[in-house]
This record gives structure tokens, sequence and C-alpha cells, in this order.
């Protein structure tokens, strides 16, 4: 089983690292103010909550499959 799931993970987890790079340098081309910033981080959270639920999801599937 963890050989499924840390072969699932990774690249999901470089996928995440790729687009959170790209987002994060596209950050300062924008002049966003402190209401922009605030909301540009409650995004980049909801983002991570969303990967981590629905890495969750599919990691007990996988589970229950297995």
């Amino acid at each position: 089983v963890l050989n499924i799931v840390s072969l699932h993970l990774y690249p999901s987890l470089q996928i995440t690292v790729v687009g959170f790079e790209e987002s994060a340098s596209m950050a300062p081309c924008v002049d966003l103010g402190t209401e922009g910033l605030l909301n540009y981080y409650l995004f980049l959270s909801f983002f991570w909550y969303f990967f981590f639920v629905s890495e969750l999801m599919l990691l007990t599937v996988t589970y229950l499959n297995v």
C-alpha cells in the first residue's frame, strides 16, 4: 500500500509545487495592495485545503481497493 501511496503522492505534489511557484512568481507583477494580497493568500490556502482533501479521498479509495 505504501508504494502505491508514494507513487501517487509524489507526482501530484510536484505538480502542486510547480503551480505554486508559477503563481508566486506572477504575484509581484500585479500591484495587489493589502486587500488583494489577503485575497491571494485566501485563494492559496483554499487551494492547498482542496488539494489535501482530494489527496485524502484518493488515498482512501486506493487503500480500499487494495
